[in-house]
């Protein structure tokens, strides 16, 4: 069975355990996050308070000795996943983006933290389009911080969210 499938399964018979199996799918099951080492810190249950850390380790880091621009992004996008994917189940929607600009501002050193929130605003126009066109396209923006608060970089990405096929 796969993960979506064991994952539909939960959110029909016992959903108080879906929480727990979304973060073991972030950190454990998509394979970028767990070579990078992707912690999910806390998911609000209306997503309106996301925060992952990337934990500073030897095998991210550029031969300057600072976290590798892909770790970076990959922190950065991962958090708009987990927020609208938290809302939206996994096993009936997939989410790709179609576009992503990642600022560098300093260099990244330490551990390294993203903070994100999804507006309730934008996820009732997002689940009002899923609702009639079976997909849904939007941008999100994410900012990336070091242990001291300092920004680190800022990320705007555009995704697609569509129902999957047989999905209801």
């Amino acid at each position: 069975m796969t993960a979506a499938g064991l994952l539909a399964l939960a959110e029909r018979g016992c959903p108080c355990v879906v929480p727990l199996l979304k973060r073991f799918f972030v950190e454990q099951l998509v394979p970028a996050n767990r070579l990078l080492g992707i912690k999910v810190l806390e998911v609000a249950p209306d997503s309106r308070s996301v925060v992952l850390r990337l934990p500073y380790r030897r095998r991210i880091l550029n031969p300057a000795g600072t976290v590798h621009g892909a770790a970076i992004l990959a922190l950065a996008e991962t958090v708009h996943g987990v927020a609208v994917l938290w809302q939206f189940s996994p096993s009936a929607h997939q989410m790709v983006a179609r576009r992503s600009t990642l600022e560098f501002l300093r260099p990244g050193r330490g551990d390294l933290f993203v903070h994100f929130g999804l507006a309730p605003e934008l996820r009732a126009r997002i689940a009002r389009v899923l609702a009639t066109e079976g997909r849904a396209e939007f941008e999100l923006e994410s900012v990336v911080v070091d242990g001291q608060n300092q920004v680190v970089a800022h990320l705007r990405a555009a995704y697609v969210l569509r129902r999957r096929p047989g999905a209801a």
